[in-house]
C-alpha cells in the first residue's frame, strides 16, 4: 500500500492545483516538466511577467490553460454552469469541441470574466466543487443507510482496472480528489460497489485516492453547507448590496432572516428568469422557489417579509423579461401567481449537471406542532415528522430501518404526506385487508399503515414530494380508489415528466391485477449514471452474422455487415400486453428471474448512458452492465432479441434511449445492412471479429448500432487496425488496414455520437469531417412526455485521408470527458501519461516534415516496429536498426512523451508512466523520418524537431 502524504488543507489544495494545472514546481525542478511546456500552458506574456518577478508561481497555476480551454484547477464551462458561475447554450461537451468561454459569467464570487477566473478566485470555485460533489455522494449513501463516516478512516482493498489488488485508506481529501477526477458518481460507484474506474486515458480513480489522501480537511458538513448556502457572490455594486444572491443549489431550502426591503436586493445574477423562478407568499413570508424540470426543488424564504413590503426594484439582474416580477405584486400575497409549473419551461434553465440522484430532503424551519397518534412495533423507530406544511400535520416518509409505524389519526382534510426526495421505485403502495393505506419501503424493512384511510380518501393536497416523478405517481392514483383488494399493489410505471427520467427505481414493483409485491429483494442504490442530460448517441459495434456457434470469434471477408444478430431477423415481437412486473435496472443488483417481455417492463429511472450498457453474455442472455466495472444484472433466460420497445419502458436519458434502440435494432435485424459497410458493435461480450478483405477505397465503418459512449479505443497493431470497446471486450480487427488508408467520410456516426459525445476523437479526426447517417429507421424506446430523440441529421464526410491536412493546420476536435456530473476540468497536463480528467494535451500546429537530407542510412523497411505506449514501470532497451526498424507513436501527443539524447543512446520516456525505451548506441542523426510515425500532429512535430 502506498503511503499517503500528510499536510494541511492548503497543502492539499496546492498539491491538487499543481498536478491539475501542470505548473508543478517540484516536477519542473526535477526536469519532469519542461520550461517550454509551462510556457505553452501559461502563455509567453505570463511567463515573461513571472521571470520579471511580477507574478508568483501560484498565479501562473491559475493562468494555466490547455488547448481545450480548461483553466487552472482544470475548470471548464460545464462545471462552472453547474456551480452557478457561468451560463451558455453551447459549450464543451454540448455542441462545442473546446471551452470557448464565449458565454456569460454570472458574477458569483466576483467572477465576471475569464480573466477573473484566472486568479485566486479559483479557490472559491474549487470549494464549491468539493461541496457539490460531497452533497451528491452523501445523498447517494443516505439512500442505502450509509454516510461518508462509514468509509473515512477505513482501509479497503480494491481490484484496480489493470487487475492488480490495491489497499488504500480512504480519507476525505482522497475522496475529494477522486471526485474531481471521476465525478461524484464515479466515486459513489467505488464506495458502494468497489468498482474502480479510469478516465479515457487510463488514470485510475485509486491513484487519486492514494496520491491526495491523508491531508487535513474541513468537515464534510462544512463543505456541503458552504456550497448550499449559495449566497457568497459579490455585491453587484451601487445600492445593490446583494443581501440575497441566487445560485443553483438543488435541494437547498434557505431561510433568510433580517432582509431589509428598504435597502437590500435580490440578485438574479442575470441567470434566473421567468422560467426559473416562482414568487409567492406563505404565512407572511415571501418564498422564492427555483424550478427544476418545472417543479420547485430549491427555495429561499424571506422571514417576516411580505410581498407588500417589497417592490419590483428589490429584484435586480433579472434574466430576460421582468413581467413575472410585476405579476407577483398585482395579485393577492397568498395566491400563487407564478409562471406555469411546466416541464416545457425548463429546457434552457436546468443546469447541465443538475443531479438526478436522490437528493436531500428540504431543510425547512422547525416548528412546534402537535403529534399524530402513532404506534410502532419498535418504539425507537418512530419517524421524525417534517415541519407543518399546511393547517394540519405532516407525516414524513423516509428511511428508518425496521420501523413499522401505524398512523391512527391522519386527517385527509388537513394533513400531509411528505415524501422528500423519495422516488416511486423506493415504495410499494398497497391497501391491506381492512382497506388501510400501506406504504412500504421494502429495501429498508419498513412500512407505514394509515388506519381508516384509503387511497380514494386522499387528494394531491395531501401529497408533498420534491421528486417530480413521485408527484406524477400519486397524481394518477389518489382519489381514484384504484386497486383496493387485499394486498394488491397499486404502484405502476410512473410517467417521466422530463428528459432525465423518473429516477432510479430501486425496487421491482408488481403492477399486475393482483398478487403480492414482486420486489423487496433489491436494495436502494444510487443511479449508476452521470446526471448530466445526455443528448447524443453512440452506435454499437458490429460484425457479420456468426453461424459457427458461440465461439466468441469470427472471420469475415469483405466490407460486409458483421456481428451476431437474431437468427430470424424479422423484427417481429410477441405483442406487448403489459400488466406484469416493473423491474428496476441496477447493474449491481440481483439478476432478474422470470422476465416476460410480453408483460413485464424495465425501469431505467435516471440512469445515464455513461453508467450503463445493454449487453449480451456469451450464453446469449441480455445483461444490464456497468460501463465502468464488471458488475451486471442478467435477464435470466432472455436474449436481447426477445426484448421489445415496450418492455424497455420509458427511458428518460436521450442518449441511453438511442443506444438501447441501436442494440435492439441490430439484434432484430431492423435498419440498414449495407454490403460495403462494417457495423461496429459493442454489446456482444468477448466477441472478436476479424475482417480480412476490407476495401479501403470503397468500404465504410459505421457506428449506427454502437451501444455505448465510453471506452472506445482505436489502435494500430502493426499492419492491422483494431477497434474495441473496453467494457465488453468486443473487438474488430481489420487485417492489413492502416487508419491513414481511410478518410473521415468513411466513418459513419449518427449526430449525437460525435456532435455531443465526440466518438470521433479516438480516430483523431474532426467531428465536422465524419459522415452523419440517420437513425430514424431504428427502434427507439419511448421518451418522457414532451421529450424528443435526435438522430435525423445526414451529412457526407470529408474525403481527405486521415492524417493529411492540406491546410497545414491541425483540425480542432473535442475530447470526450467522463466526469458523471461533468467535472470536465479535471486534467493533468503534466507528467501523468494519462490525463487526469479526459482532456487531450495541447496540440501545436502541424508542420511539414523537414526533408531528410541524410544519406548515412538508406531505409528499406521490413524490420521490427516498436509501439510506444503506456506500460507502467517497464524499461526496455532495443538494438534498433535504422535501415529497417520503425517507431510507432500511435495517438500519443507531444505531451505524453519525451525524447532525449543520452550517453547510452536515444531515450524515449512516457511522461508520468515510469516507462522508457532506449535505442542503444544511436544518435538522432542515425534516424530519418522513415523510422517513425505519429498520428498526432504535435507528436509528429516534436519528433521532426528532434530527429531532422
Amino acid at each position: 500500500m502506498i503511503a499517503s502524504p500528510t499536510g494541511t488543507f492548503d497543502d492539499f489544495l496546492y498539491a491538487l492545483r499543481s498536478f491539475e494545472s501542470g505548473v508543478d514546481y517540484e516536477r519542473y525542478q526535477a526536469s519532469v516538466i519542461t520550461e517550454w511546456q509551462i510556457r505553452d500552458w501559461v502563455g509567453e506574456e505570463n511567463w515573461a511577467t513571472y521571470q520579471a518577478g511580477e507574478l508568483t508561481w501560484t498565479e501562473l497555476q491559475y493562468r494555466s490553460e490547455n488547448s481545450l480551454g480548461f483553466v487552472g484547477y482544470q475548470f471548464g464551462e460545464a462545471l462552472l454552469i453547474d456551480l452557478g458561475y457561468y451560463e451558455d447554450d453551447v459549450f464543451y461537451g454540448n455542441g462545442a469541441s473546446s471551452n470557448t468561454w464565449d458565454g456569460t459569467f454570472t458574477g458569483k464570487n466576483g467572477i465576471n470574466s475569464l480573466d477573473d477566473l484566472k486568479t485566486e478566485l479559483q479557490e472559491k470555485v474549487i470549494l464549491d466543487a468539493f461541496g457539490y460533489n460531497l452533497n451528491v455522494i452523501e445523498n447517494g449513501l443516505q439512500n442505502s443507510g450509509q454516510s461518508l463516516d462509514d468509509f473515512i478512516g477505513q482501509t479497503f482493498t480494491y481490484t484496480d482496472v489493470d487487475g492488480s489488488t490495491v489497499s488504500v485508506e480512504l480519507t476525505l481529501t482522497g475522496i475529494l480528489a477522486a471526485a474531481h477526477l471521476r465525478g461524484a458518481w464515479g466515486t459513489l460507484n467505488l464506495l458502494q460497489g468497489g468498482n474502480a474506474s479510469t478516465d479515457e486515458y487510463g488514470t485510475s480513480i485509486l491513484k487519486y485516492v492514494q496520491q491526495f489522501g491523508g491531508y487535513d480537511a474541513p468537515k464534510v458538513e462544512t463543505l456541503i453547507d458552504d456550497y448550499l448556502a449559495g449566497v457568497s457572490m459579490a455585491p453587484t455594486g451601487g445600492d445593490d448590496s446583494g443581501s440575497l444572491t441566487l445560485a443553483w443549489a438543488w435541494g437547498s431550502h434557505e431561510v433568510i432572516d433580517g432582509f431589509d426591503p428598504a435597502q437590500d436586493r435580490i440578485n438574479f445574477v442575470n441567470q434566473f428568469g421567468a422560467n426559473d423562478i416562482r414568487i409567492t407568499e406563505n404565512g407572511g413570508d415571501v418564498v422564492i422557489e427555483v424550478l427544476f424540470s418545472g417543479s420547485a426543488q430549491q427555495s429561499y424564504t424571506l422571514k417576516n417579509v411580505s410581498l407588500n413590503d417589497l417592490s419590483p426594484s428589490n429584484f435586480v439582474n433579472v434574466s430576460g423579461t421582468r413581467d413575472f416580477i410585476e405579476e407577483a405584486f398585482t395579485t393577492s400575497s397568498d395566491t400563487d401567481t407564478s409562471v406555469p409549473d411546466t416541464a416545457e419551461d425548463t429546457d434552457s434553465i436546468v443546469p447541465v449537471s443538475a443531479p438526478e440522484v436522490a437528493e436531500p430532503e428540504a431543510a425547512e424551519p422547525e416548528q412546534t406542532e402537535p403529534e399524530l397518534a402513532v404506534s410502532v412495533e419498535n418504539p425507537t423507530d418512530v419517524t421524525e415528522e417534517a415541519p407543518v406544511a399546511g393547517s394540519g400535520q405532516t407525516v414524513t416518509i423516509t428511511w428508518n430501518w425496521g420501523a413499522n409505524a401505524v398512523i391512527q389519526a391522519f386527517n385527509p382534510a388537513t394533513d400531509v404526506l411528505n415524501f422528500g426526495w423519495m422516488q416511486p421505485g423506493n415504495l410499494n403502495v398497497t391497501e391491506n385487508a381492512n382497506g388501510d393505506l400501506v406504504i412500504e419501503i421494502p429495501s429498508n424493512n419498513q412500512s407505514y399503515v394509515f388506519e381508516g384511510i384509503s387511497l380514494s380518501d386522499l387528494s394531491m393536497d395531501n401529497i408533498e414530494a420534491l421528486d417530480a416523478s413521485m408527484t406524477a405517481f400519486f397524481a394518477e392514483r389518489v382519489g381514484s380508489g384504484a386497486s383496493t383488494e387485499t394486498g394488491e399493489t397499486v404502484s405502476e410505471t410512473p410517467e417521466a415528466d422530463n428528459e432525465t427520467g423518473s429516477g432510479n427505481m430501486s425496487e421491482d414493483m408488481d403492477i399486475s391485477d393482483g398478487g403480492s409485491d414482486a420486489g423487496g429483494d433489491t436494495t436502494t442504490d444510487v443511479p449508476a449514471a452521470d446526471p448530466v442530460e445526455d443528448t447524443h448517441d453512440h452506435g454499437d459495434d458490429m460484425g457479420d452474422e456468426d453461424t459457427s456457434g458461440d465461439t466468441g470469434s469470427e472471420v469475415v471477408e469483405g466490407g460486409t455487415t458483421v456481428g451476431n444478430q437474431d437468427s430470424s431477423g424479422s423484427g417481429e415481437d410477441t405483442p406487448f400486453v403489459g400488466g406484469g412486473t416493473i423491474h428496476a435496472v441496477n447493474s449491481s443488483g440481483a439478476d432478474i428471474e422470470g422476465f416476460d417481455p410480453a408483460t413485464d417492463q424495465l425501469d431505467f429511472g435516471s440512469i445515464s448512458v455513461h453508467g450503463l450498457i445493454l449487453t449480451e453474455t456469451p450464453d446469449g442472455e441480455a445483461a444490464l452492465r456497468n460501463v465502468w466495472g464488471s458488475d451486471a444484472q442478467v435477464l435470466k433466460g432472455v436474449s436481447v432479441a426477445d426484448l421489445t420497445q415496450e418492455s424497455l419502458g420509458v427511458v428518460g436519458n436521450e442518449h441511453l434511449r438511442e443506444d438501447l434502440g441501436g442494440i435492439l435494432s441490430w439484434e432484430k435485424g431492423i435498419g440498414p445492412r449495407d454490403a460495403d459497410t462494417v457495423y461496429i458493435l459493442s454489446h456482444q461480450v468477448g466477441k472478436v471479429t476479424t475482417i480480412t478483405d476490407f476495401d479501403a477505397a470503397t468500404d465504410k465503418i459505421s457506428f449506427l448500432y454502437y451501444g455505448t459512449r465510453e471506452q472506445l479505443t482505436v489502435e494500430q497493431d502493426g499492419a492491422d487496425l483494431v477497434i474495441s470497446t473496453g467494457t465488453t471486450g468486443q473487438t474488430f480487427i481489420f487485417k492489413d488496414l492502416s487508419l491513414r488508408d481511410l478518410t473521415p467520410g468513411q466513418l459513419e456516426f449518427h449526430f449525437d455520437q460525435v456532435m455531443e459525445d465526440n466518438l470521433e476523437v479516438p480516430f483523431g479526426v474532426s467531428q465536422e469531417d465524419v459522415s452523419l447517417v440517420s437513425r430514424t429507421s431504428l427502434l427507439t424506446p419511448d421518451a418522457p412526455a414532451g421529450a424528443t430523440t435526435d438522430g435525423h441529421q445526414v451529412r457526407e464526410g470529408s474525403t481527405v485521408p486521415i492524417g493529411h491536412d492540406p491546410s497545414g493546420e491541425q483540425s480542432t476536435h473535442g475530447d470526450h470527458n467522463h466526469d458523471d456530473m461533468d467535472m470536465s476540468g479535471d486534467m493533468d497536463m503534466s507528467d501523468s501519461g494519462s490525463d487526469a480528467g479526459g482532456d487531450t494535451m495541447t496540440d501545436v500546429p502541424a508542420t511539414d516534415p523537414v526533408e531528410d537530407t541524410s544519406d548515412d542510412v538508406d531505409y528499406v523497411g521490413g524490420g521490427d516496429t516498436i509501439t510506444i505506449t503506456w506500460n507502467w514501470g517497464q524499461h526496455d532497451e532495443f538494438d534498433f536498426n535504422p535501415a529497417e526498424d520503425m517507431l510507432d507513436f500511435g495517438w500519443l501527443t507531444s505531451d505524453n512523451f519525451d525524447v532525449q539524447q543520452t550517453a547510452e543512446g536515444i531515450l524515449i520516456e512516457v511522461v508520468g508512466n515510469d516507462h522508457s525505451y532506449l535505442l542503444s548506441g544511436l544518435t538522432a542523426d542515425d534516424l530519418s523520418a522513415e523510422n517513425y510515425s505519429a498520428l498526432n500532429t504535435s507528436a509528429q512535430a516534436e519528433l521532426d524537431a528532434f530527429f531532422l
